[in-house]
């Protein structure tokens, strides 16, 4: 029997138009728009639809602007009956499978999500602070950023795949990890465009602000199978999820690892929810066999509803 898991993408997904088709075809999408608006107190249905791009890049708007977009997906297919076994949320995304599997509200959600990207931002440390090995195994990268000397930090910030790893550090040590990467055999060694050393210990500062922050917040069991980033091991109980999503600002994020343990746990068919198809490509190269399915727009809801129809239920109230 299929088991199906929803995954949700994380930041560098967004393009300027993203949900404005899926709100005039579905009203729940617009409805899911129109609060976001509210909570985030300016119009970021407006930014998503029309930009301009510069300002959705900023990462205090990009992780909100993603976490709505892929939230108005869900709910359409929420509405429309969609079944599954499990959620999965890369980086960012990991909000949207917690949703997904009723450990915390929507609107809980995108509060978090935007305190999330207010303290990721302001971790600064100049020019440059991520860079994509292409190429190299985690486990090489990681030997590498081991041998560097002196008190510049760069780690394996990002494991998504077979031979893609990001690094994360001070801009001069991600310079020379990918300078290392190079020499060591890598395909390529392309320097990110972010706005912070994501997913490394000089993130910790942020990590301690949000989980002060997290910490005014009710979460509930996961009731499917829920797999954190930092640990690619399957829980549902809330006060682990809690401790991992504190982890994850300042820990490596397991991708690869986290697929390989959704397959071993019988999921075999995997729904992207939310903007562009980045998780759809890497998944195919983790797991060949698996089934793969994009949704983010109105047409790719229909192709969804004409491609798998047994994901959804007969019985479904059709509220779009």
């Amino acid at each position: 029997m299929t088991r199906t898991a929803l995954v949700f993408p994380g930041q560098g997904s967004q393009y300027v138009g993203m949900g404005k088709d899926l709100c005039e075809a579905y009203p729940v999408a617009r409805e899911t728009f129109d609060i976001a608006n509210e909570i985030m107190g300016f119009d970021i249905a407006k930014l998503c639809f029309e930009g301009p791009e510069e300002e959705l890049r900023q990462t205090r708007v990009t992780q909100p602007a993603i976490f709505t977009h892929s939230m108005a997906v869900f709910r359409v297919l929420k509405s429309l009956g969609i079944k599954f076994h499990g959620a999965l949320g890369h980086s960012l995304g990991e909000y949207g499978a917690l949703v997904a599997a009723d450990v915390i509200s929507f609107e809980d959600g995108l509060r978090l999500v935007k305190a999330r990207g207010e303290f990721m931002q302001s971790a600064s440390v100049g020019d440059g602070p991520m860079a994509a090995i292409i190429g190299l195994d985690y486990d090489r990268v990681r030997e590498l950023c081991s041998e560097l000397e002196g008190d510049l930090v760069a780690e394996a910030a990002i494991q998504n795949g077979p031979g893609q790893v990001v690094v994360a550090g001070h801009p001069q040590a991600v310079a020379r990890i990918a300078e290392l990467a190079q020499e060591a055999g890598a395909r390529r060694a392309m320097i990110l465009n972010t706005s912070g050393p994501f997913h490394s210990s000089l993130m910790a500062e942020s990590a301690g602000r949000f989980e002060e922050y997290l910490g005014d917040f009710t979460l509930c069991n996961a009731n499917c199978v829920f797999i954190p980033n930092t640990t690619a091991e399957v829980t549902s109980d809330a006060s682990t999820i809690r401790r991992n999503l504190v982890d994850q600002v300042s820990q490596t994020v397991l991708w690869e690892d986290s697929i390989n343990k959704a397959w071993s746990e019988g999921l075999d068919t995997f729904i992207e929810v939310g903007p562009g198809k980045v998780l759809f490509g890497l998944i195919r190269k983790i797991v060949k066999p698996a089934a793969l399915h994009a949704v983010g727009e109105a047409s790719q809801v229909e192709k969804l509803l004409a491609d798998f129809p047994e994901a959804f239920s007969a019985t479904a109230e059709m509220e779009a």
